[in-house]
């Protein structure tokens, strides 16, 4: 199937509005940030996001809902980017998303990947606290829930 294809069948099949629908296709199921796959198992698509790649703050209507500002994302990609612009002034937004968008995700990569270079006080902090709760009992799951439903054990953990 072509991306086209896919994206018709994802607005008529699984009801996706058409800008997620062609922004899921035009990513082939990965973030364009990170390139994580997205749609590879049941959680993997459960953290697939739509970002706008330049924020619905600061910009008109017609940049913001263009087909092009509608980019598949994981949660953590979008959560590092954030409502960062990209924009480098004295830029048309517009134009920009009319040429594709390729070198706006690329600039938005970049900012990821220096961000996520930042040390993280928050979460080297949580990770020492956690450490010491890998041998405690997890929670049952609610009657009725089948086992299947529960959190699958993480690789390389306790």
């Amino acid at each position: 199937m072509t991306p086209e294809e896919v994206a018709t069948a994802l607005q008529n099949e699984l009801f996706f509005d058409p800008r997620t629908a062609r922004a899921y296709a035009r990513a082939r199921g990965r973030c364009e940030y990170c390139g994580r796959d997205v749609v590879i198992d049941r959680w993997g698509y459960a953290c697939g996001n739509i970002d706008h790649l330049l924020p619905v703050s600061g910009y008109a209507d017609e940049v913001t809902a263009h087909p092009d500002n509608f980019v598949l994302s994981c949660s953590l990609c979008n959560g590092i980017k954030g409502k960062a612009s990209i924009l480098k002034s004295p830029e048309n937004a517009l134009e920009m998303l009319q040429k594709g968008g390729a070198e706006l995700i690329a600039r938005a990569n970049v900012l990821i990947r220096e961000r996520l270079a930042e040390p993280n006080r928050n979460w080297e902090r949580a990770k020492v606290l956690f450490q010491g709760l890998s041998n405690v009992a997890q929670p049952s799951l609610p009657a009725g829930v089948p086992a299947s439903a529960a959190v699958p054990p993480q690789p390389g953990r306790d």
